[in-house]
Order: structure tokens, then sequence, then C-alpha cells
């Protein structure tokens, strides 16, 4: 775990209003933080998973202030129960899976993104990575959609003929009443 400079750390406060596992969750979503907390029942008892936005520089680390020393801080008592990172005495809290940019090629070099939705890579085309495969190839072709383009200038043909159309009958000199 490295700490982004350019990310400030979000508080959370527990006290009486919220001091339970649902509380807990509903604080962490209600901060706005990026983070989402959800609470699972693996069949042995309920489970806090947060999950985080993809990249190496969304990964969370949890600390905790009780008060006190900072060694009471992390003694996996009371909410340093909940402390994520180095120094924490708790080891119940797992990491399932950390935090990675997606790194791809494209067309040689190598490009990587802390969002699996790529959209500045290649100008006027974006894509969402669905999976991890590493080391498979695949190719995508970009081509001109001609009958989508010459649908459009059908489109405006059309659209023009009928404009002027309409100017000409507004516009056409009536001989019979001699007016336009």
């Amino acid at each position: 775990f490295t700490v982004d400079a350019d990310v400030d750390a979000k508080v959370i406060t527990i006290d009486d209003s919220n001091n339970s596992l649902a509380g807990l969750r509903d604080a962490i979503n209600d901060a706005d933080m990026g983070a989402q907390a959800s609470i699972i029942n693996d069949g042995s008892g309920n489970r806090l998973v947060l999950t985080a936005p993809s990249g190496v520089s969304n990964q969370l680390e949890i600390t905790i202030e009780e008060g006190g020393t900072a060694a009471e801080n992390i003694d996996a008592t009371g909410l340093s129960q909940f402390a994520f990172g180095e120094g924490a005495a708790n080891q119940q809290l797992i990491q399932n899976q950390e935090g990675v940019d997606a790194e791809l090629i494209v067309n040689g070099f190598t490009v990587t993104r802390s969002s699996n939705s790529i959209d500045d890579v290649i100008e006027g085309f974006s894509f969402n990575l669905a999976k991890a495969a590493p080391f498979e190839i695949m190719t995508i072709t970009i081509f001109d959609d001609k009958a989508a383009a010459e649908e459009s200038v059908r489109g405006f043909v059309d659209a023009y003929n009928t404009l002027r159309d309409e100017i000409q009958v507004l516009t056409d000199f009536d001989d019979e009443i001699g007016e336009y």
C-alpha cells in the first residue's frame, strides 16, 4: 500500500447512533468517498465488505483513532477491529483482491489506466475491459461505416431539397395575382 498524496483521507465518525455493523456500512456509504460497503452473510456470520474503484491508487487503508495510545488504535479491540493496513493487529480483515491497474498493449505501446473504462488511448474510440485476459491477443478493427455515411448524406440532400422547395414556394412570383 502506498498513500496517494493527491487524495485526502476521509474521516467517518462512529458514535452511539451508528456503532453497529449496519451503522458502519451506512456511514461508509454516506461519506461518498468512492468506496462502497455492504454486509454479506457467508453462513458463519455477517461480514463487512468494502469495494473500492479499480486501480492501484485506489487501494484502501483503514486507520482508527479511538483515543489513547497509537498501540491502542491497532490492538484489535473496539473499533480497531476494523483497522486494515500496515501495523494493524486484526488478522480477520482479508484483502480478497488488491487494486491493480488495467494494462494493455495498443499497437506495441504499453498503456496502463486505473479504470477499466478506456477512452483516451485512440481518439474517438472508447471501450470497457470486462475481464482480465493476460497474454490474450485481441484484434480490434476500426473501419469507416460507409452505409451510415451514405444514409447521412441522403438525409441531408432530402432535407435540403425540401427546404429549397419551400423557399421556392414562398419566393416565386405569381403572375396571375402579381405577388410573390
